[in-house]
């Protein structure tokens, strides 16, 4: 179920490392799920604002609230190989 869910779904750890990843989150972050385990939350995804990814999880972790609707800016990832 957990992979075949079509939203993105990543789990993390207490220091925000990933821990699994679906085939969506994979796609949305454009890695494969075995380059990003273990890897901070804001680590080779220069297509997204970490700090504020970063922020926004810990104050979630912190407080057990959650944030809906947060605007994340980026610019799309680069396809290798075009």
């Amino acid at each position: 179920m957990f992979e075949q869910y079509p939203a993105p779904i990543a789990l993390l750890d207490d220091e925000l490392r990933y821990r699994l990843l679906n085939g969506a989150a994979e796609r949305v972050l454009a890695r494969p799920g075995n380059r990003l385990i273990g890897r901070h939350v804001g680590a080779d995804v220069s297509h997204i604002d970490s700090g504020t990814i970063d922020r926004v999880l810990r104050q979630v972790r912190e407080t057990g609230e959650p944030v809906l609707g947060l605007p994340v800016r980026g610019s799309p990832p680069v396809q290798s190989g075009r």
